[in-house]
């Protein structure tokens, strides 16, 4: 088993998936509409399968240090609660093929985030092969940034994720 919240210092930071699902029906579109409009990403069952047989091999193989699903809220959610969860900044290189919005907070498909250190970064893409598999950035300091678009440091980050308001 592979569990959230164990990213190291040095650790790449890897997604596997479609760095970009559909911003119809999620968390952050209600939130800016005030209600669901739009369409969400149709499911797809080999999609499904070969992340899932992916997934069931590193976990087996011990591929990763840290793995969380990229759901409710996106791929900024995930990352911002992965980064919150281990005490580590990240410094994000994934740039927008679309808009902004949609790399950071589209949802659907099967998608998750995992940090690797080095060491097993070799192994770990190949068993990602034949899936869509992007180092997305690096683990380490105390800043979440996310290269063009925001740097906060961590514990700015995890005051906006657990303060009411």
């Amino acid at each position: 088993m592979i569990r959230a919240g164990r990213t190291k210092a040095g650790d790449f930071i890897y997604l596997v998936g479609a760095p970009e699902g559909s911003l119809g029906a999620t968390r952050y579109q209600q939130a800016k509409d005030g209600k669901p409009l739009g369409k969400t990403v149709a499911p797809d069952a080999e999609a499904e399968k070969a992340f899932r047989d992916r997934a069931l091999k590193t976990a087996q193989r011990q591929l990763a240090n840290s793995g969380r699903v990229v759901a409710g809220g996106g791929l900024a959610s995930a990352l911002a609660n992965e980064a919150i969860a281990s005490g580590m900044g990240m410094d994000i290189e994934l740039a927008p093929r679309g808009g902004v919005e949609a790399l950071l907070f589209s949802e659907g498909g099967a998608r998750a985030v995992y940090a690797v250190s080095p060491e097993k970064a070799a192994e770990f893409e190949a068993a990602w092969s034949g899936f869509p598999c992007v180092k997305a950035g690096r683990a380490g300091g105390d800043k979440f940034s996310w290269r063009g678009i925001l740097t906060l440091p961590l514990e700015e980050l995890a005051k906006a994720f657990t303060e009411e308001k």
